[in-house]
């Protein structure tokens, strides 16, 4: 098992220069089959060399479930989508929700929603 210092300087041989990024909070991947992976509080290091930069992220990897994720959403978001398309406070705050706050997804969502209806 190499220590610390051995690491940095096989790394410096190889052109690497390590560097701990302190202060992070999260880490958040998003998988292409819309899963998301979250890391809290990681230990982080940057590996830069001249031409690529790694990032190496130790800690407790968790899957994050939909409804973890927290939308803020603005009254003057909620009156203009019901302004813009007719509908209920409900069904705006709904489609500002699953549009995850995206005012323009969530008018076009409920103006195609309302077209089909």
């Amino acid at each position: 098992m190499f220590s610390n210092r051995q690491a940095r300087r096989f790394l410096q041989k190889l052109g690497f220069q390590m560097e701990e990024l302190s202060g992070v909070e999260e880490v958040m991947l998003k998988l292409s089959d819309g899963r998301e992976l979250m890391m809290r509080n990681p230990t982080t290091y940057r590996l830069k060399s001249k031409d690529l930069t790694i990032l190496n992220i130790v800690g407790n990897l968790e899957e994050v479930a939909a409804e973890e994720h927290e939308v803020s959403l603005s009254e003057e978001d909620v009156q203009l989508v019901m302004q813009q398309t007719g509908v209920s406070r409900e069904d705006a705050i709904q489609a500002l929700v699953e549009s995850e706050g995206d005012l323009a997804e969530a008018i076009i969502k409920l103006q195609g929603a309302r077209s089909e209806g």
